[in-house]
């Protein structure tokens, strides 16, 4: 069982001695993530971002639909304790801190600080209209929710998570796997948020964040996917059809399968 500091850095810390002391040698195949997760006590997100972490330090690389290989020259030495925060355990805190945040702005929005936030979001849809995204823009946006909060230290600590997150390796490294993978923001759930500042509705808008941030994760989910998930999820889809053919009322145009991420340690 590893530590419960920085759980995605000692998994990737374990796996880079093992590379280094060749118990995996260069463009071997690792052990899937289901497994990885099973033999250090974690959760696969977690593994995930030990995955992404060794991808930055040039010791693994990922294949689509085939897995996670080592790397045909290995670096000899690398310095795994320079490891930031990642991009799973910045966006848990992200969905905690401003989750709150939201539900306290509602209380305290004024319509020139909904008209503000509006004019943002209509950049943002420019951009996406020309297939492009501004970063700066995106925050600016949730800055300016947590600065309707009224509350001088939580605008800190959301402009201390998005800052962590910019000088992140892990997490700049994660967004270019976005970019490619051709995401691009929710314009539909940032428009769900402002409507319920508008609103003035605390538990919505408190909701609204959570989803919004909460997606965001199945998005890099999604984006820096592995055989495993791709696997897991056509047995999953197998077994729904044996359940709809068993039971003809289940409506299997009507249903879908959700993609839940779990963010235990």
């Amino acid at each position: 069982m590893i530590s419960s500091r920085k759980l995605y850095s000692d998994v990737a810390r374990e796996i880079s001695e093992q590379i280094q002391t060749k118990a995996y040698s260069a463009g071997e195949k690792l052990p899937s993530e289901r497994e990885l997760a099973e033999t250090f006590g974690v959760s696969r997100p977690t593994v995930r971002e030990a995955i992404i972490a060794l991808e930055v330090l040039g010791l693994v690389k990922t294949v689509t639909r085939s897995g996670v290989y080592v790397a045909d020259a290995p670096p000899a030495q690398v310095r795994t304790t320079d490891l930031d925060i990642g991009p799973f355990e910045l966006l848990e805190a992200r969905i905690l801190f401003e989750g709150e945040v939201a539900a306290l702005a509602a209380r305290n929005i004024t319509d020139e600080e909904i008209e503000s936030l509006s004019a943002i979001l209509d950049q943002l849809g420019v951009l996406n209209g020309r297939n492009d995204h501004s970063p700066a823009l995106d925050r600016a946006f949730h800055v300016g929710i947590a600065n309707c909060s009224r509350n001088a230290s939580m605008v800190d600590a959301i402009e201390t998570l998005w800052t962590m997150g910019e000088q992140s390796a892990l997490c700049r490294h994660m967004h270019e796997r976005k970019r490619n993978a051709d995401w691009r923001p929710q314009e539909r759930e940032h428009g769900g948020i402002l409507a319920a500042l508008a609103a003035r509705d605390p538990a919505q808008a408190r909701k609204a964040m959570r989803d919004h941030l909460s997606r965001v994760i199945s998005e890099i989910m999604d984006a820096t996917e592995t055989e495993l998930i791709t696997k897991a999820r056509e047995e999953i889809s197998e077994k729904f059809r044996g359940i709809a053919d068993r039971h003809p009322s289940i409506s299997r145009k009507k249903t879908k399968i959700s993609k839940t991420v779990s963010l235990a340690p």
